[in-house]
Parts: structure tokens; C-alpha cells; sequence
């Protein structure tokens, strides 16, 4: 099982509130999809459930996670490290024909 309680992220940079009063609860067997668009907090939100330490070195949160029983992982998935790579090596590759044309 997995709670948040009240969870309020807040970013030191420029002082966006990624996440506000946010409450969750993923009992055994659950899933959960985090969708949004980049720069958004997806990956500060994994982080902090991972690790709350991992988003306080930058963000300011305040809330309460519970972990009863998991072990929890994060990693990035190597298929989108891999489209990704492809992607801005296209790109480049694509700004330095159209630089010599």
C-alpha cells in the first residue's frame, strides 16, 4: 500500500506549485499512470515517493508519504532513454544538413 497525504510541491527556482494538497492511495494490485506534458512535475513526483530527499534538493514539499510493506523503485525506462537518444541525434543531424545547404 501506498498513501500520500496532502503532498505540496513547490519548485525553489521560480516558486511554481507543481503539486497542491495532492492525496493518493494505491492499495496491492493497483496501478497508476502519471501523464502530463514536460516540465511538468511527473518525475518530481516519482522521486519524491521514491526518496523524498531526491525532490527536496531542489523543490520545497510538504506532506505525508506511507509505505506499508513495499519496496519501491525508480529508474527511467531504457526504451525511452533509447527514443529519446534517437530523436535529438535526428535533429542534429537534420540542423547540420540544413546549415551546409
Amino acid at each position: 500500500m501506498l498513501q500520500i497525504k496532502d503532498l505540496t510541491i513547490i519548485h525553489r527556482g521560480d516558486l511554481r506549485i507543481i503539486l497542491e494538497k495532492f492525496s493518493m492511495v494505491l492499495n496491492d494490485g493497483d496501478k497508476a499512470v502519471i501523464i502530463g506534458e514536460e516540465g511538468n512535475g511527473k518525475s518530481t513526483l516519482m522521486k519524491w515517493i521514491y526518496d523524498p530527499e531526491l525532490a527536496e534538493e531542489y523543490t520545497e514539499c510538504e506532506g505525508e508519504r506511507i509505505i506499508a510493506g513495499e519496496v519501491l523503485g525508480y529508474s527511467v525506462s531504457s526504451a525511452l532513454m533509447e527514443s529519446v537518444r534517437q530523436r535529438s541525434l535526428s535533429g542534429w543531424q537534420k540542423n547540420c544538413f540544413q546549415e551546409k545547404t
